[in-house]
């Protein structure tokens, strides 16, 4: 428990990395788990992360039911992106903010360095970063460093104009599997275009929504790349890695923007 929340941690072993180590704190998916996306947050732990995933309210680690039915329901569909505000789903943003307010003092005080956090998620939870990243003003977690979304539901975003005002750091990653999450982020003036940035879009060839799960597939290797590159760059401070400027086998699409001017990697 860290602030009263139930949450899955992941430690890197010893021998990575001196010291207190950066934090990510990540969001599930609406009706999903902490351990989720495990190739993905125990990666990054191997790689140095202490990662952080709590028990959202909407999670389907609890016995099956009408319940647990109920719980993966969102209150507005998603389908109507204009009626979404920072008051739905707040209680994920809470859960963010609680842990990461607790850190110093838990038990993680003496692995956890809380000047280096990121927070990261997939489907509702990349909606849950992007929120706590600044997508709505008053859900930003100080300090943060920088987004990871995977698969994010962003409509809301796009519909209230409150992209370019996040200047948080962040990485999209989508598939071109996942229709409705691609088009919102690609289309010409979607996502990708109104985010202030610095920004990075990365689209995987044969990933779906649900590529970023348990489930192991080709993709999956280089999402944790990317995200290793981001992450590494933008929240430790490291020099570039030019995988974050170079298109890898199964990449469909990547763009990027650190200085006000997007670059795109050329079509293969």
């Amino acid at each position: 428990m860290i602030a009263g929340r139930r949450a899955v941690v992941w430690l890197p072993a010893s021998t990575l990395d001196a010291g207190r180590h950066a934090v990510v704190l990540f969001s599930h998916g609406l009706g999903g788990c902490p351990t989720q996306s495990t190739f993905m947050t125990a990666g990054l732990a191997r790689h140095g992360y202490v990662v952080i995933a709590p028990f959202h309210r909407d999670a389907g680690c609890a016995p099956v039911g009408a319940s647990a039915a109920a719980r993966a329901r969102p209150p507005i569909p998603f389908s109507q992106p204009q009626r979404w505000n920072d008051l739905v789903y707040a209680d994920r943003v809470a859960d963010i903010h609680a842990i990461a307010a607790a850190l110093s003092t838990s038990v993680l005080r003496d692995e956890v360095d809380v000047d280096r956090i990121a927070v990261a998620g997939h489907s509702l939870g990349g909606f849950t970063a992007i929120a706590l990243g600044g997508g709505w003003t008053l859900s930003k977690l100080p300090g943060i460093k920088a987004i990871l979304a995977l698969a994010p539901y962003t409509t809301p975003f796009l519909a209230h104009g409150t992209l370019p005002e996040l200047t948080t750091p962040i990485m999209f990653q989508t598939g071109l599997l996942d229709e409705a999450t691609t088009a919102a982020l690609s289309k010409r003036g979607g996502v990708f275009d109104e985010t202030g940035g610095p920004k990075y879009l990365v689209a995987f060839t044969r990933a779906r929504h649900t590529s970023w799960g348990n489930r192991a597939n080709a993709s999956q290797a280089a999402m944790l790349a990317y995200a290793l590159a981001f992450l590494d760059r933008y929240v430790r401070g490291a020099s570039t890695d030019a995988v974050l400027t170079r298109k890898v086998d199964g990449v469909a699409d990547l763009r990027w923007d650190t200085r006000g001017r997007v670059a795109q990697s050329p079509r293969e």
